[in-house]
C-alpha cells in the first residue's frame, strides 16, 4: 500500500460507523424502512452486519501495520538501500507483465463472487430480487477495489525515492508498503536472482482470510553493490 496505514485506518472506520448506523436504523425505524425498500432492507442488514465486523479487524491490522511502517522510517531495520531512476525503470518494465497477470487473476474472482455463486443462488431457488442486492452490493464494492488497486499498481510503478527498506515484519519498496504481521502471517520464501539487471529480490507472504490463505508476491531491485546486505537480511527474515 501506498498510502498511510493510519489513514487507511481512519477511512475503514468511518465505513464501519456507516454501516452501523443502518444497523441500528433498521433495528429503531424496522417497519418505516420495510415499507419504502421492502425485501431489500434484509440484505442491506446482512450486508451492513458483514460490513461492521469486517471493517473492525481490518482496522486493527492497519493499525497493526501502522506501527511496522513506523518502525522501518525510524531506521528498525535488517538492511536498505537505494535505486536509481533508470534502475528503477528497468525493473518497472519487466515487472509489469506479472503484475497484469495478478490483476487479472483478481477480477476472475469478483466476478465469481458477485455473479456467478448470486446466479447460481437465484436458480438454485433463492429469491432473485434479494440476490439481485446482494451480487449489486458485492460487485461495486469488489469492482471499487479492483479500480483502485489497478491505480495503486500503476502510481507503485512510477519512480519515488527508490528506496528499499527490509525489517522483519515488513518492507518498504519504493514508497509502497507490505508487512505480513497479521494472524497467520509468514514468509513463504524469498530470494535473489543475481542474472536480471538489476537483480531482482523476490519476496513471497501469506495471510488468512476466511477463504483460505492468501498469497502476496513483492519485487524489489537489488543494485549490485547492495547485493550482500540483501542475502544477509533475507537470511535474518523469520522462517517460513
Amino acid at each position: 500500500m501506498l498510502s498511510d496505514p493510519l489513514r487507511a485506518m481512519r477511512v475503514t472506520l468511518a465505513v464501519c460507523a456507516a454501516a452501523l448506523v443502518w444497523i441500528a436504523a433498521y433495528v429503531i425505524l424496522n417497519e418505516a424502512i420495510l415499507d419504502a425498500t421492502g425485501d431489500a432492507a434484509h440484505a442491506l442488514f446482512f450486508v451492513s452486519i458483514v460490513v461492521a465486523a469486517s471493517s473492525t479487524v481490518i482496522a486493527l491490522v492497519f493499525r497493526r501495520f501502522a506501527r511496522v511502517r513506523g518502525e522501518l522510517m525510524a531506521g528498525r531495520m535488517l538492511a536498505r538501500w537505494r535505486v536509481t531512476k533508470q534502475e528503477w525503470e528497468a525493473f518497472a518494465r519487466k515487472d509489469e507483465p506479472a503484475t497484469r497477470g495478478d490483476q487479472r487473476v483478481t477480477l476472475g474472482l469478483i466476478v465469481f463472487f458477485a455473479v456467478v455463486i448470486p446466479a447460481a443462488m437465484a436458480l438454485g431457488g433463492g429469491d432473485p430480487q434479494v440476490l439481485a442486492v446482494i451480487a449489486l452490493g458485492v460487485g461495486a464494492v469488489g469492482f471499487l477495489g479492483y479500480g483502485l488497486g489497478r491505480r495503486q499498481a500503476k502510481a507503485a510503478a512510477r519512480y519515488r525515492d527508490g528506496v528499499v527498506a527490509l525489517g522483519p515484519d515488513g518492507i518498504i519498496v519504493n514508497g509502497a508498503f507490505h508487512s505480513w504481521r497479521t494472524v497467520g502471517g509468514r514468509i513463504v520464501g524469498a530470494g535473489i536472482d543475481a542474472r536480471e539487471t538489476p537483480a531482482l529480490m523476490t519476496l513471497v507472504y501469506a495471510y488468512w482470510l476466511r477463504s483460505g490463505e492468501q498469497y502476496v508476491t513483492v519485487r524489489a531491485p537489488v543494485p549490485r553493490a547492495s547485493l550482500d546486505a540483501a542475502r544477509a537480511a533475507l537470511a535474518k527474515l523469520p522462517p517460513a
